[in-house]
């Protein structure tokens, strides 16, 4: 069975309890990061997937069958 690819909205603070908690999505795997903050790019680079700027681009382009809203 294929993994169900999902994207997080959101690299702030509140994104480390979204990540650790997507490691218990059955079968899933987060595939993508979109934060308005250039710098959150850090954190795609350490979980070594693609970062967005803008969620529309990361929706057109990274495939996903869900994503996680992080965002307040």
């Amino acid at each position: 069975m294929e993994p169900v690819r999902f994207g997080l909205i959101g690299g702030g603070l509140i994104s480390a309890k979204h990540i650790e908690g997507s490691k218990n999505i059955p079968n899933g795997s987060l595939v993508a990061l979109c934060d308005v903050n250039p710098q959150c790019r850090r954190l795609a680079d350490e979980l070594k997937i693609p970062f967005f700027t803008d969620y529309r681009e990361m929706l057109d382009e990274a495939e996903l069958e869900g994503v996680i809203d992080g965002t307040p």
